[in-house]
């Protein structure tokens, strides 16, 4: 089995970032899976590990 994290609404939720932080604690899963079903049908979603992660990270690149 895999999960799709949005990671943005983790940090949300961690960092309690405003105005958010209210939508990372009501979320639904049904809201979830419907949002997953839908990007799937217009997106490819690549395959990230360790590797790719620690590249981000040294990649000097902005988040922009």
């Amino acid at each position: 089995m895999r999960v799709l994290i949005d990671t943005n609404i983790v940090l949300d939720f961690l960092l309690q970032r405003e105005p958010f932080l209210e939508d990372a604690h009501t979320r639904s899963v049904e809201q979830a899976r419907q949002a997953i079903l839908e990007t799937l049908t217009v997106m490819v979603i690549c395959p990230v590990n360790r590797a790719i992660v620690e590249s981000a990270f040294t990649s000097g690149r902005d988040d922009e």
